[in-house]
């Protein structure tokens, strides 16, 4: 019957780096000679018998070489050997692919109030990955992955790992609770490997609504320029502007303007544009009586 013999066959376990070559062997014996069949359960969700494929793939009996190994061929390689007696038998190895790590953050800059809560995302990839770590103004935050979701947010921090990726993606959060001032600082996420360390970065401000004061310094310059228009045909188109820029203005701080405040915001540019109306009708009026006594005193 047909047998793999240990002599000349593979370990079970390969490890391979990035872009080098790998020959998986399966020395087999039988009289009658047996044929060899591969096959490959890659970690991708491929399954597929081995063919020699020209590219990075060659079959040649009992071996396998892959040339240019990459991430993709990750997974774990069957040889089945058969002489039609006594029936088959099979080996599997599993090959490791290790490739270089990286990093990506959801965000260079988060913006958020005080008492509020915030969470800073790192998209990792590599393998294999030794340890993820979080660190504040450089000093370690001694965390351990927890179900951020349960804790009931009794800590100040806590870090979730999320490995339902694709492939070998993860996504390592670090939520934070409760800001305070101290707080408002740059958070750096750590990737420790065998390639070494790499890392990413995001900065949390404070969020401060914009106030009172702002909007009035602005309608204080709108008005200024308006005064340097000659015709009242301009004068509108400034005041249409005022109006406009007032709409996107409070559509943008509405969360942090409250009613009131709003209904004070209102009535003062009512008023103002009311008190610009009666200038603008004063005006028309005084050209009126000016042009009948004109008149008056050319034809009396």
């Amino acid at each position: 019957p047909a047998v793999i013999l240990p002599t000349g066959t593979s370990q079970d376990h390969l490890i391979v780096k990035e872009r080098e070559k790998v020959i998986i062997s399966c020395n087999s014996y039988g009289i009658p000679s047996p044929n060899i069949s591969w096959y490959a359960n890659w970690k991708n969700g491929l399954n597929a018998r081995l063919y020699n494929n020209k590219k990075d793939i060659f079959v040649n009996y009992n071996t396998v070489t892959i040339f240019n190994i990459s991430r993709i061929h990750n997974g774990s390689y069957t040889c089945i050997v058969d002489n039609k007696v006594e029936g088959k038998q099979s080996k599997s190895f599993k090959l490791e692919i290790w490739y270089e790590p990286s990093i990506k953050m959801g965000n260079d800059v988060i913006e958020q109030s005080q008492g509020r809560e915030t969470m800073i995302q790192a998209i990792i990839n590599g393998h294999p990955i030794n340890s993820i770590q979080w660190e504040k103004n450089s000093k370690i935050l001694n965390l351990s992955a927890n179900k951020c979701f349960y804790i009931g947010r009794t800590k100040k921090y806590c870090f979730y790992l999320d490995k339902t990726g694709h492939f070998q993606e993860q996504k390592a959060q670090l939520w934070i609770y409760n800001l305070s001032a101290i707080d408002f600082t740059s958070y750096r996420c750590l990737i420790v490997s065998p390639f070494g360390n790499i890392f990413g970065t995001t900065k949390i401000i404070e969020f401060k609504p914009i106030n009172h004061d702002s909007w009035d310094s602005y309608l204080s310059i709108a008005n200024d320029y308006r005064k340097l228009l000659n015709t009242h045909k301009n004068k509108k188109a400034i005041d249409s502007n005022i109006e406009s820029n007032k709409a996107i203005y409070f559509q943008n701080q509405k969360q942090n303007l409250n009613k009131s405040l709003f209904i004070n915001f209102g009535e003062k540019k009512e008023l103002e544009y009311k008190n610009s109306n009666s200038y603008f009708y004063f005006d028309i009026l005084v050209a009126f009586v000016i042009t009948i006594t004109n008149l008056l005193c050319k034809y009396i």
